[in-house]
């Protein structure tokens, strides 16, 4: 009896101690992702209400990298790259991990981030349209 309420116990710790609040975030126009990614800017607007804290307190480690500003009114953030060095947008990935961001709504799909950063954020072929 001893050992079953040791492994209940054990189990129940683990499930609380592993399960994260996930939260998901959106482009809301790809015209306009592209022309912002094309000048090393991204935004992106959360589908579950976040604070300026808790967004700026992940974004503090990368200062070197991009900086970043949030919406409240909006519930959006946006990342704004140091310089055009490629290396500042797989940084930019760690502050999807900080937040703890695991889809990227686009163009009508759900993304996984890291197939996100893979189609639409390392890649140069989404090319602004002139104007």
């Amino acid at each position: 009896m001893k050992n079953l309420f040791l492994i209940f116990v054990l189990f129940f710790s683990t499930q609380i101690s592993f399960s994260q609040d996930y939260k998901t975030v959106r482009v809301n126009s790809m015209e306009t992702y592209n022309e912002q990614k094309f000048h090393d800017e991204f935004s992106f607007q959360f589908t579950t209400p976040m604070t300026k804290e808790q967004v700026m307190d992940a974004a503090k480690y990368y200062k070197d990298h991009f900086s970043v500003t949030f919406n409240a009114k909006d519930n959006t953030f946006h990342v704004k790259m140091v310089d055009q060095d490629w290396k500042h947008r797989s940084i930019m990935r760690r502050l999807f991990a900080g937040l703890y961001i695991s889809k990227v709504m686009i163009d009508g799909k759900t993304l996984g981030v890291d197939d996100f950063f893979k189609e639409y954020v390392y890649t140069t072929d989404q090319i602004p349209a002139k104007k």
